[in-house]
């Protein structure tokens, strides 16, 4: 062994020892600078560690605000007032939340009107910016009441209403998703991505996104509607064409999504996300940096464990990818360097595989 050779060596010739004064004060200095150094490695590794957190969490879920846009990370939207202090309600928060109960019977109504009414006014609600009151909204009872307006696919306006609220109260906590995935809104959701209305279309994928965001059992739930909904083959249909510029949100969402249905450890079954392989390969063709990002990311999260890397060699993802390292954003750069970096962690073979390809420059 190698190990027993260099000891050997060294039972041959050894150097003169150092005086007992000058070794101790060599070992105190060396002892010092080792500590100071594997300190600093470790703040810094913490450093890196909570920024991927911080950022894995603000790719997990979004919500709608009233503009529409999404929102994370508590981020104001624009033209919005500031945020009261910490401990205080806003007074014109404070008046809509006294207004809950009328509202919540306004939502039972039978009238068609009074039910749109009362559902728009839930979501607006909903979409604050900064603290949304999803805990009292699903407390007073709304949550059924929505995930049945979520089926009157005879009345667009409502069920956009419907699901843009359910969408927001999901982005919540994992007890305020578990409540909308309680109520049968899974399944709904993924009809109502293949509905014949764009906007709600494009809401229904954003919802089925931040259920699958919340966690790997939330994830592997809505994949297992796979099966009997074909839950990821609607969802890349409603995608339309992958490179077209025409309905940008949708495709960012739908993006989006299936990199949430992706992501996770332990990985989901590969069966369950390998339709989502060939629409992913048209993707990282997309010249919106969206849509590159999480495309990107959603392939390096299908890239492990190490089984799977073969999949992508076959797809034809490498050379896309390997471009993608010139692009001007390094928020494209680093899901695909990491996709290319586990794909080279591979066999001998697929390491080749990446080194037959040469580094363009910018993209």
């Amino acid at each position: 062994m190698r190990a027993d050779a260099s000891m050997a060596d060294a039972s041959l010739v050894m150097p003169p020892p150092p005086s007992p004064a000058r070794s101790h004060s060599e070992r105190s200095s060396l002892k010092k600078g080792l500590d100071a150094d594997e300190t600093r490695r470790k703040r810094e590794a913490t450093t890196v560690q909570l920024r991927k957190d911080k950022k894995e969490d603000s790719l997990q879920k979004r919500r709608r605000d009233a503009g529409g846009s999404s929102s994370s990370n508590g981020m104001r939207a624009a033209g919005e007032q500031r945020p009261v202090p910490p401990g205080t309600v806003d007074p014109s928060l404070r008046a809509k939340l006294d207004l809950l109960p009328q509202d919540f019977e306004l939502l039972k109504s039978a009238d068609a009107e009074v039910q749109l009414d009362a559902a728009q006014r839930f979501r607006k609600l909903l979409s604050i910016e900064r603290n949304p009151p999803i805990a009292e909204v699903i407390a007073i009872g709304a949550v059924p009441r929505l995930v049945q307006f979520c089926q009157c696919y005879e009345n667009p306006p409502l069920l956009l209403e419907a699901t843009w609220a359910l969408t927001n109260i999901s982005s919540g906590t994992s007890e305020h998703t578990r409540v909308v995935i309680d109520n049968g809104a899974i399944p709904i959701f993924i009809r109502l991505a293949t509905c014949e209305h764009a906007d709600v279309r494009e809401q229904a994928v954003w919802a089925l996104g931040n259920i699958a965001g919340d966690s790997t059992r939330c994830r592997d739930l809505t994949l297992s509607y796979n099966m009997e909904m074909d839950m990821l083959p609607s969802l890349i249909r409603a995608i339309g064409d992958p490179l077209s510029q025409d309905n940008l949100t949708m495709l960012r969402n739908a993006t989006w999504t299936i990199s949430n249905l992706c992501r996770g450890k332990p990985p989901p079954r590969w069966e369950l996300i390998a339709p989502a392989l060939p629409a992913l390969v048209q993707l990282i063709h997309q010249v919106d940096e969206e849509v590159l990002i999480d495309a990107c990311w959603a392939l390096s999260y299908m890239s492990e464990p190490p089984d799977r890397i073969g999949h992508l060699i076959v797809a034809g993802v490498l050379p896309r990818l390997v471009s993608l390292l010139g692009h001007t954003a390094p928020l494209v750069q680093t899901p695909a360097l990491r996709c290319i970096g586990n794909v080279a962690t591979g066999t001998a073979e697929q390491t080749q595989a990446v080194r037959a390809f040469r580094y363009p420059g910018r993209a």
